[in-house]
Formats: C-alpha cells, sequence, structure tokens
C-alpha cells in the first residue's frame, strides 16, 4: 500500500507541478521519479524561499541532490575542438543597489561565426544568450528554426558537454550556485537573472545582471517539445539542470534523463585550455571486412569457469561478449531469454539491475543493497555481478567508449555485431539480446540491445546504453526491475575498500559502551550502547502514548519490538534527557559503523528476521524486524524495521526514516507518508 501511495503522490505532484515532460521516456508510463529528487541551490541566503508557485520543484525525493554519483560536481565539462573571439566589454551595472560588478561584451563563435553577447558578473563571464551551435543531438524547438533564432537549440547532455567554443565550458554545479548566490541565493535569484521578455503571461524577470534567461522549453526523448515560454532548464556538467520558471521568484536544480534536449549557456574558461585537449580522440577502426587487427585476449572467469574474449578498445579493456553468470539471489534475479539456455549461450544472461549491481553483496560491498526503490550509496568502481578485476561500467566509462568510436551517432553501427546488420568496426561484438520485463514477457531479441550501467537515477531507475538497428546509439534509463545485458569493463584500479569505521564493533574484543536507561515516566529499563560520539538505546521504545499501536493490536508484540508511533508524536515520545534523532544524526551513524552501503547488516540484530536476513549486530545497537502500520494494516514484521528521524521531508505529508530490509544489507534512508506507524529508536541528547 505505501509503494502505490508513493507511487500516486508522485504523479498527483508531477500534474500540479507542469512536471510532464519529465521522466523516463523509455518506457511512457514512468512518473518521473528521477526527477522528483529536485532541490533549491544550496546558498547562504536566508529568505523565505518565495513563491514557488505552479513549479513546486523545492519538493521531492529524499536523495541529497547536492550529490553526482560518478561524476566530479567542480569540474566543468571542456569545450570542443573550435575558436572563439570576444570583444572588450564595456561596464554596464544593472541595479545600482547591486555591489557585484557586471559588465557585458560580445563573443564570436569560429566554427559557425554566430556572435553571442557576454556578461561578467563578478569573477564569471557568462554567454548571456543559449547557444544555437548545431550538433548531432541538439534540435530546434517543434523542428523550427525560428525558435533556434530566438531561444537557441536544445541538446542531450552528451552534447551539450561538448558543444561550447574553445575557450568557454559547460558550467559545474558549483560554477552555478556562486552565480545563483551573487543573484541573492537560492529562494531570490530566479527573477534577477530571467530576460524581461520572451516570457509567458507577463512571467519574465528583472534582468537585474543581464544574465536574460529564455523559456526555451524542453524536447522529451520521445520527441515531444513542451513548455516552450514556462521554464527555461540549462544542463549541467554533473548531469544536472538549473531551471527558471515563469512567474517564480527561486530558481532550482534538478536531475534530468540525459536523453532530453535542454538549453545550454556556455562559461568562459578561468584558464585557456592548452593545446593539448583533454577532448577523446576517435580512433581509427581496427576491424573491416577484409581484416581484422582489433587486440583480442581472453578471459576465464573462476566462478564457473565460462571463458570470454576480450578486446581493447583505446585505453579500455571490454568483454567482446554479454556476460552469462547465473546470478540469484533473493529479488536480484537473472535470465535466459524465453528461458532457453541456448539464447544464454548465444546473447549471456540477462539481469535484473540489483543483480548486475550485485546488491546482495555476495562479490563487493560497493553496491550492497542497490535495488528497486533504493537510493543508493555506492563505492566506485562497482564490480557487481562482474568477475574479479572487472566492474560494471558507470556512465563516464560507457560515455568514453561511444566518444572513442565517433559518438552516439555511428556508435550502434561500429559496436554491432557483423551478424546483427553492424560493421563491428571495433570487435566489441554488441548482441542484441532484447530484455526481460517485470511481467516476465521476454522482447526484441535481434531488435534492439540494452547495457546496464551502475548509474542509478532516483530509486526507481538506472541508466543504460540502447542499440537498434540503426547506426546511432542512444543514452537512456529505464525501471531497475527490468532485465539487460551486462558488459564488463577490465577494472584499471583497485577496487573500494570498506569505509572505516569510528565506532568499535563488538567483535574486535573492545569496550563496547553497553548499559541500560530506566525510563521514570513508566519505570521501563531499556538497553543503551554507545556509538562513536553518539549514546543510542538499544531497544525500541515501548512508551504507551495516543497514536501509538502494538503490531496486529497485541501487547506480546510490544513487549518483543516496542511500539510503533505516527511521525506526530514520535518526535516528543522519548524520555527527558532523550530525543528522535535527526536524519544528520542517523548519517553520522551510519559513517560511525562503515557506511550506509553495509550499515544495514551492521545494526540488524542477529536473529529474529525471516529468510536468513539476520545482521551482524556488530556494534550492539540491535535493530528488530518490528514491521510497520500503514493505513491501518500492519505488515513486514520479521522482513523490515522502519524508524523515524526527526525531519521532515520536502512535502508537509512526508518525514525521513530509516528503513532496513532482510534481503538487504544497506541502510536505506528515505521518506514516508508521516501517518505510518513505525518504530522510535531515541539517542542521548
Amino acid at each position: 500500500m505505501k509503494k502505490i501511495l508513493a507511487y500516486v503522490m508522485l504523479a498527483l505532484i508531477a500534474s500540479l507541478w507542469g512536471c510532464s515532460d519529465m521522466g523516463d521516456r523509455d518506457n511512457p508510463t514512468d512518473p518521473g521519479a528521477d526527477n522528483f529528487d529536485a532541490s533549491l541551490v544550496p546558498g547562504s541566503d536566508t529568505g523565505d524561499g518565495g513563491n514557488t508557485g505552479n513549479d513546486g520543484e523545492g519538493a521531492g525525493d529524499e536523495k541529497d541532490s547536492s550529490s553526482s554519483k560518478g561524476f566530479s560536481s567542480s569540474d566543468g565539462a571542456k569545450s570542443s575542438s573550435s575558436s572563439s573571439k570576444g570583444s572588450s566589454s564595456s561596464v554596464t551595472p544593472k541595479s545600482s543597489d547591486s555591489e557585484t560588478s557586471v559588465s557585458t561584451g560580445t563573443m564570436t563563435d569560429s566554427r559557425d561565426g554566430q556572435t553571442y553577447k557576454t556578461v561578467k558578473i563578478g569573477d564569471q563571464v557568462w554567454m548571456a544568450q543559449n547557444l544555437n551551435y548545431k550538433s548531432d543531438n541538439s534540435y530546434c524547438y517543434n523542428d523550427s528554426a525560428k525558435y533556434c533564432s530566438e531561444y537557441g537549440r536544445l541538446y542531450t547532455w552528451a552534447d551539450a558537454m561538448e558543444s561550447c567554443p574553445t575557450g568557454w565550458h559547460l558550467p559545474s554545479r558549483d560554477e552555478f550556485v556562486i552565480l545563483a548566490n551573487i543573484a541573492g541565493g537560492s529562494s531570490k535569484a530566479g527573477k534577477p537573472l530571467m530576460a524581461k521578455d520572451g516570457w509567458n503571461s507577463n512571467g519574465g524577470g528583472y534582468d537585474t545582471y543581464s544574465f536574460a534567461a529564455l523559456p526555451g522549453g524542453a524536447r522529451n526523448e520521445d520527441g515531444e517539445y513542451v513548455l516552450l515560454g514556462e521554464q527555461g532548464s540549462f544542463w549541467l556538467a554533473s548531469e544536472d539542470a538549473f531551471r527558471f520558471v515563469a512567474n517564480n521568484l527561486p530558481l532550482y536544480i534538478a536531475p534530468n534523463n540525459r536523453g532530453r534536449g535542454l538549453s545550454v549557456r556556455c562559461l568562459m574558461d578561468t584558464e585557456q585550455p592548452s593545446s593539448s585537449s583533454s577532448a577523446i580522440s576517435v580512433l581509427s577502426p581496427c576491424k573491416t571486412a577484409d581484416s581484422d587487427d582489433c587486440e583480442y585476449g581472453s578471459f576465464t572467469d573462476e566462478r564457473d569457469g565460462h571463458t570470454y574474449k576480450t578486446v581493447k578498445i583505446g585505453d579500455q579493456e571490454w568483454m567482446a561478449e554479454n556476460l552469462n553468470f547465473d546470478y540469484n539471489v533473493g529479488s536480484a534475479k537473472s535470465y535466459c531469454y524465453d528461458q532457453s539456455e541456448l539464447n544464454c549461450d548465444k546473447y549471456g544472461r540477462l539481469y535484473t539491475w540489483a543483480a548486475a549491481m550485485d546488491s546482495s553483496a555476495a562479490f563487493s560491498n560497493s553496491a550492497a543493497g542497490c535495488g528497486y526503490l533504493v537510493d543508493c550509496s555506492l563505492s566506485y568502481p562497482v564490480r557487481g555481478v562482474c568477475p574479479e578485476g572487472w566492474i560494471l561500467p558507470d556512465s563516464t566509462d560507457m560515455v568514453k567508449l561511444i566518444k572513442a568510436v565517433g559518438n552516439y551517432s555511428v556508435a550502434g553501427s561500429v559496436l554491432r555485431s557483423v551478424s546483427q546488420g553492424g560493421t563491428d568496426s571495433y570487435g566489441f561484438n554488441l548482441m542484441m539480446a532484447g530484455m526481460r520485463n517485470n511481467s516476465g514477457n521476454y522482447v526484441n531479441k535481434d531488435a534492439i540491445g540494452y547495457l546496464w550501467m551502475s548509474h542509478p537515477r532516483g530509486r526507481y531507475n538506472a541508466d543504460h546504453i540502447l542499440f537498434e538497428k540503426v547506426e546511432s546509439a542512444r543514452y537512456y534509463n529505464n525501471y531497475r526491475y527490468n532485465s539487460y545485458s551486462v558488459r564488463c569493463l577490465k577494472d584499471n584500479g583497485e577496487m573500494p575498500e570498506s569505509s572505516s569505521s569510528s565506532g568499535t564493533p563488538r567483535s574486535s574484543g573492545s569496550e563496547t559502551g553497553e548499559s541500560s536507561m530506566t525510563d521514570s515516566r513508566d519505570g521501563q529499563t531499556y538497553k543503551t550502547v554507545k556509538i562513536g560520539d553518539q549514546v543510542w538505546m538499544a531497544q525500541n521504545l515501548n512508551f504507551e502514548t495516543d497514536s501509538s499501536f502494538c503490531y496486529n493490536d497485541e501487547d506480546s508484540n510490544c513487549a518483543k519490538y516496542g511500539r510503533l508511533y505516527r511521525w506526530a508524536v514520535a518526535g516528543s515520545v522519548c524520555p527527558s534527557g532523550w530525543h528522535l534523532p535527526s536524519k544528520t544524526e542517523w548519517e553520522t551513524l551510519f559513517s560511525a559503523v562503515g557506511g550506509e552501503s553495509t550499515a544495514g547488516k551492521a545494526l540488524k540484530s542477529s536473529s529474529g528476521w525471516s529468510s536468513s536476513g539476520n545482521g551482524t549486530d556488530d556494534f550492539g545497537f540491535s535493530a528488530l524486524p518490528a514491521g510497520e502500520l500503514d493505513d491501518d494494516i500492519y505488515s513486514g514484521k520479521e522482513q523490515g524495521a522502519f524508524i523515524w528521524s526527526s525531519t521532515k521531508g520536502d512535502s508537509e505529508l512526508v518525514a525521513y526514516a530509516l528503513h532496513l530490509y532482510y534481503e538487504y544489507g544497506a541502510a536505506i534512508f528515505g521518506y514516508y507518508n508521516k501517518d505510518f506507524g513505525f518504530s522510535v529508536r531515541c539517542i542521548q541528547d
């Protein structure tokens, strides 16, 4: 019921916010979950948050939008090989009460001769117009040249990373935050940076800084154009986009699907790039119809004795076959197409994303607990289901391959097997193995190939590359419960080790800090434990109050598991000298026991969990699977623990809570409806 309610909430929010353009376009039924973790740009202002209007992007998923898995948010993307020149800028302050230096000028893109206005704001020099350079995967709104002239082109993320002229780059998140803070901070920077004209319903801004942000709309992955005149969304190098909304004072940063078309504003490099560009050079084909000079090798997977052909492409070494290792642990499954071993022999196995990531931590802890509806805490590189010494490629690895063979526009043909109509120019021998969907249907064999990557999208989706019987390849994301192929990449470094723990595991034989406290209100005594610098109750609270419940209304369950509390009372139910822990305090605990990816196993009790789901209880925390109360229905006893935090979510309806599950070794931290009945663990003041 909880999952259904969460899904409905997301769909409802999407309709209210005007976000129907967002989400996974490989599967049009996706509610856009990966785009609901939008957040206001972090800043130093303490304003009232402004009026979010119809956009409402300040609400969303629990994931901290300041994190970017697999990418550095501190470095912008360097430009492509072109040259540009600019005029000397004249000082033209736009606001008499602004202390920031603002000056304007122009620059000319030598690739096509187009001239752009520029503006220096503080120490940054920005284009003051949307980029309009034509690249392979860029578009005019509604395929009309007049919109390109007025609003610039709409770029996929991969093209946006390469489209700025020499001396300019796609800005990083950090660079954009500097601009936002100059313009007043997250709650106020929208209108000062928005153009006065070009917005629907007189929804323009003040253009205080001559940045003149325009509402170029967006192009969805299915080719649909939306929101011209209503929203302006601009790519960042960290895969996010910053967004302006008509009649809205705040501005927002939100993750976006890489395949969507959004606007680009280039930022001048602080140092001019050297002649030795860091751009990836396109490699010459090593294979033709008449010869094959590719650098092949072979590798035997010691787990099952299977030998794979390998190929070196640039400085990467790839398996030249799809993985065929049988992985089935809990809900993490792999399959043969149509349940035929012959198809496994020819195409390799099809893996859910949880299986591809090794969510059960059978081989490493780098992606422990990652599966559907989980906000993963990853340690890159991710070995996943791959053999020792090999990794599941992340988005950077896959983009590097695509660029090395000539970009997306040709990658589909040059990487595809000759037997399936490609040229296989680099010996990669891609087989279009099709997929298995969540209904158990097998589709698209010999028509589409899907390769998982280790990069998650929200809690529902994950990234993959899609190949069809066309020249191009496409970057997509889709539901994690779908089953796709896996191509492993040779690891070029050591696998990450588990995070060091500042807590003291009980197995070490050291002092554990275990003690007890008595609640003077009812005389109940609770075990306590010191982990790092924190002192926690080592049992769930069992103080009876309004809006608290015994599982199945049985007192014996209260005695064993403690009571289940609605969030409204959980915040004040702890004894004097103790309190409901905040999200930050929970995160401190996770760090003390080794990180979120393994905290679940370390904190779970060593007995009482179903299906061999017990933890190791290394620190004496002894989390019990007390279940939950959802819509007056009790569920999950012996399978899951849900424990409240004091931190509210971005909506008034939800708050953060810890979720431990019998199948996962990770600690899952998300937000849930405040009306649910969850356990309470108190922490000492």
